[in-house]
């Protein structure tokens, strides 16, 4: 954690402190249950107001999904009023709940969520998303005017940029699995994901740009999301190959999988749908494609048909009276009505359909709900998948490899407790969320996705300097000799192994408590020397982290100035060309400082080197 005073070391916290942070981490977890509903509370503190008043009014500065719990709290509590005239949920219409039970394929317990007039914490947390990816929308500096091959566009490599394309495993004591889809946000503060997670991505941010999207795919209503289609990867890539997003009649089509829109017969937008369909063609290229050839056969996409997936909170009827009372002032869109929605997307003879199977808790409908511990709203589930995924859950952002050279160091619970604590540094630093769970406070990559540029910028500058300074005071320590490290290697060496000894002799077993007291006052003793470890540890990831951020941040103005060349074009744009070379030139100077730690990062975050290689010839060619 960084210090308050900049003239102090970086690791100034003591190492209980940050064990602490660890196991606020690790507690991030629970069990399956029934969807939580938020309490009604202080129900005899009458409402003296409109309680939307007070709701709508309460989505002012950072927002997460604990303040949007209350603030439903305190509706919910409002709304319970009897002597209250503000509007009530609305109410599900004659055959509306059993028409989407049947197109969802929901169970009985989910229709039931449905039915409900009550906000919940799914809800909260599903609000919370919406939030999230509408300022995303807002940032991208699309405007509702621009055509939708535009708005489109934008999306889909906004989603390319912040979200890299690698498998998603993780390593249990059983052995590695590939983890299931997680929810949008969660994706995003990951910055990495499989084509299906992006394509997750890329519908949800659709939504908040007004775009009509839905998943491409044949016959596959009964495929979950371990169907593997993609034979070369052996991974499972779900049974889509494609998003399609509305225009016109017609579908254009994205392949979040290969991070590329589908070529189009014209330069200005991709395929769409029936042109694909009336000549397969198109993707010729991609079949010749040796990493990751097109293997979708003709037939099934000549046999393509839509798909909607969409969290169970948005079909939601109380959602659509959310909906009403935030978009005109809050802005952003919560609800989905799916008939509409399948009936615009119907248009052209496309069939449309809904994808949730029934034994498949990952899809977006089912999805958040399943991420979810029960304590959180979270939906029940079998205890052995709830407990996978839950463990992903705990691991959820990407961590760099952190290594710590003492060769002499005999003992591992040593070196272990200081890569725990260096650990919880760079969390506390870019992660504050999973080191605080109950703060709101955006780590710097949310506040880049959400367009907070400036303030993300001055918090990074700061991070970069302190940990490129606890470098240089490590390299300062040791040659002037001050760190004298092979005699607190010595001394831990010599504690431990009393204890060991103490441990496993039945004569010295009474002197365990002393020998760990001691080992307690090395520890506070030698805080001086363990922070120029700390330096060592944590000093070159914590400012290769920050850098990057940087680059990602300066790279996302850079490509909002030049969507205001095109917007200009036709007309005089050499104002705008100047401000964008500008941008770009700035973009392209922090992505040469990352160069210095690209391979270094591509160790622990698979995949962001190349990402980072070629934004970094986007933005130097487009700077000239």
């Amino acid at each position: 954690m960084p210090p308050a005073n900049r003239s102090g070391p970086i690791w100034v916290a003591s190492v209980t402190l940050f064990t602490l942070v660890v196991v606020s981490v690790v507690a991030l977890s629970g069990c399956g249950g029934r969807p939580t509903e938020v309490s009604g509370g202080g129900r005899e503190e009458r409402a003296k107001e409109d309680p939307w008043q007070k709701f709508v009014g309460g989505f002012r500065g950072e927002v997460d999904w604990q303040k949007v719990r209350q603030l439903l709290t305190d509706l919910n509590s409002g709304l319970s009023d009897s002597t209250t005239t503000a509007t009530r949920p609305r109410a599900a219409e004659p055959g509306e709940l059993d028409k989407l039970k049947a197109d969802l394929r929901l169970t009985d317990r989910e229709a039931k969520f449905l039915a409900q007039s009550d906000y919940t914490q799914l809800d909260a947390h599903y609000l919370a998303e919406c939030l999230y990816l509408r300022d995303a929308a807002a940032g991208l500096g699309v405007q509702d005017a621009d055509p939708v091959p535009v708005r489109a566009g934008a999306a889909f490599d906004w989603v390319r940029r912040q979200v890299v394309n690698v498998p998603s495993v993780f390593q249990t004591p059983e052995g590695v699995f590939t983890q299931p889809p997680v929810p949008p946000a969660y994706v995003l503060r990951r910055g990495s994901g499989t084509g299906t997670e992006r394509a997750f991505v890329f519908l949800a941010l659709c939504r908040q740009l007004g775009l009509d999207a839905c998943l491409v795919g044949a016959a596959a209503a009964d495929r979950d999301w371990t169907y593997t289609r993609n034979k070369t990867s052996n991974m499972p890539d779900g049974p889509f190959w494609a998003v399609g997003v509305k225009s016109g009649d017609d579908l254009l089509l994205y392949s979040p999988w290969r991070g590329e829109a589908f070529p189009g017969k014209t330069a200005d937008r991709p395929a769409t749908l029936a042109e694909l369909k009336a000549d397969p063609t198109l993707v010729a290229k991609w079949r010749d494609d040796k990493t990751a050839p097109w293997d979708v056969p003709d037939a099934d996409v000549k046999a393509a048909e839509l798909y909607l997936s969409v969290p169970l909170s948005a079909v939601a009827p109380r959602t659509a009276t959310l909906h009403d009372k935030l978009t005109g002032t809050v802005g952003g869109s919560y609800r989905v009505n799916w008939a509409e929605l399948a009936t615009r997307l119907a248009t052209g003879g496309h069939k449309v359909s809904g994808w949730n199977p029934p034994a498949d808790v990952f899809t977006p409908v089912r999805g958040l709900g399943s991420f979810l511990p029960a304590q959180q709203g979270g939906l029940e589930m079998p205890p052995d998948v709830k407990q996978i995924y839950v463990y992903y859950q705990r691991a959820q952002t990407s961590q760099p490899t952190l290594t710590l050279n003492l060769p002499d160091l005999k003992h591992p619970a040593v070196s272990q407790k200081l890569l725990d604590v260096a650990r919880g540094i760079l969390i506390q630093s870019y992660h504050p969320q999973l080191a605080q769970p109950d703060s709101v406070v955006w780590p710097p990559l949310e506040k880049i996705h959400r367009g907070r540029h400036n303030d993300a910028t001055k918090e990074l500058i700061d991070l970069r300097d302190r940990f490129t300074e606890a470098v240089k005071n490590r390299a300062g320590a040791a040659l002037a000799k001050g760190d004298d490290t092979a005699t607190w290697v010595a001394k831990a060496n010599e504690l431990y192994d009393n204890l060991s000894r103490a441990r496993v002799s039945e004569y010295k077993a009474v002197e365990v408590p002393a020998v760990e007291r001691q080992i307690e006052e090395f520890w506070k003793a030698g805080q001086q020397k363990a922070g120029l470890l700390l330096m060592e540890i944590v000093g070159t990831p914590g400012a290769a982290e920050a850098t990057f951020l940087l680059a990602k941040s300066f790279h996302e103005r850079a490509e909002k100035a030049e969507l205001e060349v095109k917007r200009a074009a036709g007309g005089d744009s050499s104002a705008a060309r100047e401000k964008a070379k500008a941008a770009w030139a700035t973009a392209a100077s922090w992505w040469g400082y990352y160069d210095l730690y690209r391979e270094l990062q591509s160790q622990s975050y698979p995949g962001r080197g190349d990402l980072a290689k070629q934004l970094a010839e986007r933005a130097v060619k487009l700077a000239k």
